[in-house]
């Protein structure tokens, strides 16, 4: 009964919040008259930490005499640990202790609330994450599931990630909530946990017109990509392999699913010398040794990736940086050896190149190249010591996190985010910071979502082979550096396509 009477002024405050100074905007109540009773588990994502508060405010007042208040799940410290956590206590939240063991014990106290046919607020994916990825969600909501088959209730909340007061006062967030209608997940018991959970939050992500998770687009989302089989670069391509293989990457690439992957993979892995190269070790040097046209391939096949826009285009980008990263050394330049780091580069091509046109910048610049791969920094040391450049650069094999800082004016990180997708990519780039000088600069280069429409066969070659890029906006790019404790200065592309972007950042 208390939990009633103060979540009942909870609601109160946070429902004047909300809706006065956050701009609340509601979707969906009227999935809410469906329910009958109580003992409802309403599932969510959690991009903020006031979601709970927002969500319950999101309900009109007979709604809230309808289903009555939310009780929800806190990790213990938040209620027993904060000056806050008497207040959260009595708003409805309950401690939950993960060290209790398994889901029987961790999840008893649940399980009885809604048996007593009171609601809970559950977020699967436990903390709070800005981006909405199903496959982080916990399996307990899975067990909880199997145990009671409660009603379920998805939940989308939008735009709460990190607010501020100001973000209240000058009401410049417009936060969305949206609830999804009623429903039974059906399941057996042999059915794994973590996949019903990922299954719940793909409920959840469907009450909006979500981007693909996590900014994942590939080759599929291509429209009209049956016209690429017609191009010059892929009928080349048709023109020097069997008959039967051509038919079968055809269908693949015009279906939903690679049915006939591992015969196709074995097919390039026999023939193709690049294709062995990436399946074995994705982004390797060797592989860049084609691409920047420093190796003739003698295969017809490995021909195909010079000539396709992927290999012009990842030749041309280390053209662009030949150009501009000149011209931030010369910009960063202050009388004393600029120092360098090149994080992941492979053998540095870059800079290599730069000294070697430009060798007037060798007694202002000192690199330091990082690798795990023994090959590139095989390739490295051979350069350096074939252009005379051993006092200017050189090389250590090992992860970043091993690397010892130095206080680097220039942090250079380019290809390193292709691959990778935009949460990862942040947290990159905040673990990066301790490796620049206050006020230090960074250049990373993204794959950009241009390639990706004007070549999504090799993309799909690509994921056939083990190394799928995650392709970014101009906008992603620039914004990666706002969420990683950056402040982005410019960018600059692989003219006249921009299939890739490289971004210049500044320490802050």
């Amino acid at each position: 009964m208390i939990f009633a009477f103060f979540s009942f002024f909870t609601w109160l405050f946070s429902s004047f919040i909300g809706k006065v100074f956050l701009n609340l905007r509601v979707k969906g109540l009227e999935n809410l008259k469906l329910l009958k009773s109580g003992g409802v588990l309403f599932v969510a994502n959690h991009p903020g930490k006031f979601d709970p508060f927002l969500i319950g405010a999101a309900l009109p007042r007979s709604h809230y005499r309808q289903i009555k208040c939310f009780r929800y799940l806190t990790y213990y410290k938040y209620i027993t640990c904060k000056w806050y956590g008497f207040f959260i206590w009595l708003s409805g939240a309950y401690p939950v202790y993960k060290k209790q063991g398994n889901f029987e014990k961790i999840l008893a106290y649940t399980v009885k609330l809604l048996r007593d046919n009171q609601n809970i607020l559950i977020f699967p994916t436990s903390k709070v994450q800005k981006d909405f990825i199903p496959e982080n969600a916990r399996p307990g909501v899975a067990w909880l599931v199997k145990k009671i088959n409660p009603v379920l209730v998805p939940v989308f909340i939008k735009n709460t990630y990190k607010i501020k007061f100001k973000d209240i006062l000058f009401r410049t967030r417009q936060v969305e909530i949206v609830f999804g209608k009623p429903f039974y997940k059906e399941t057996l018991p042999k059915y794994d946990n973590r996949k019903i959970a990922k299954e719940i939050m793909e409920k959840v992500g469907e009450l909006v017109r979500f981007p693909p998770i996590n900014n994942e687009r590939t080759y599929l989302d291509v429209p009209n990509r049956g016209s690429f089989i017609k191009n010059e670069d892929t009928q080349y391509l048709f023109s020097v392999i069997p008959e039967n293989i051509k038919i079968k990457l055809i269908d693949n690439f015009l279906s939903n699913s690679c049915k006939d992957k591992k015969e196709l993979l074995e097919f390039f892995l026999r023939e193709s010398e690049m294709f062995r190269i990436i399946n074995a070790f994705p982004g390797s040097a060797e592989a860049f040794e084609y691409l920047y046209l420093e190796k003739e391939p003698e295969n017809p096949i490995d021909k195909y990736f010079l000539k396709c826009k992927s290999g012009v285009q990842t030749h041309k980008r280390l053209l662009c940086l030949d150009q501009n990263l000149l011209y931030w050394i010369k910009k960063l330049y202050q009388n004393k050896p600029l120092i360098i780091d090149s994080f992941f580069s492979g053998p540095g091509r870059d800079l290599i190149r730069i000294v070697k046109q430009n060798p007037e910048i060798k007694k202002i610049i000192n690199v330091r190249n990082i690798d795990i791969d023994p090959r590139a920094i095989k390739i490295g040391q051979r350069l350096i010591e074939d252009e005379d450049l051993t006092d200017v650069f050189f090389y250590e094999r090992k992860s970043f996190e091993k690397a010892r800082p130095r206080n680097a004016d220039l942090m250079l990180l380019i290809g390193v985010l292709c691959p990778l997708r935009l949460h990862t990519s942040e947290r990159l780039l905040k673990a990066i910071r301790k490796y620049i000088k206050p006020e230090g600069y960074i250049i990373y280069s993204t794959a950009q979502y241009s390639l990706l429409n004007d070549d999504p066969f090799t993309d799909f070659l690509m994921r056939l082979s083990s190394w799928p890029m995650s392709y970014k906006s101009d906008e992603e790019a620039w914004s990666l550096a706002k969420e990683s404790g950056w402040q982005p200065i410019a960018q600059f592309f692989d003219e006249p396509s921009h299939h890739h972007c490289m971004t210049v950042a500044k320490k802050i």
